[in-house]
């Protein structure tokens, strides 16, 4: 994570451990399976959408109740759709990408593993 002062942009970096299966799709039908796993493109590995980690982050920063901060979730993360000309969010969020696999391990029940490719 690194943080600067003045005009320079912040940034952090969010990793993200599914405790339950996860199934983010593509929006699309082709043939049986009515939402297949989104993939990138040139690597064909799965990945989350930056459009909906914005949106679990934003529903995330409203919390339990809708009033409080709504004038800071609005400047954060942009107005709702119907006044989404009004200005931009504050927060980018790129896509989640794969950095590690659980895979069965003599050691324990499973390890995770990586590739440089995926660095």
């Amino acid at each position: 994570m690194s943080e600067t002062n003045g005009n320079q942009q912040a940034t952090s970096v969010l990793f993200i451990h599914a405790q339950t299966p996860m199934h983010p799709g593509a929006g699309t039908a082709l043939g049986v399976v009515d939402l297949p796993v989104q993939r990138e493109r040139h690597t064909q590995w799965p990945l989350i959408p930056g459009t909906s980690l914005k949106g679990v982050l934003r529903d995330a920063a409203r919390g339990p109740s809708d009033s409080s901060d709504e004038e800071k979730v609005t400047d954060a993360f942009g107005p709702d759709t119907k006044d989404a000309d009004k200005h931009a969010g504050a927060i980018t969020v790129t896509d989640a990408r794969l950095l590690a696999f659980p895979v069965r391990s003599l050691r324990g029940v499973f390890a995770w593993v990586t590739c440089p490719s995926v660095l």
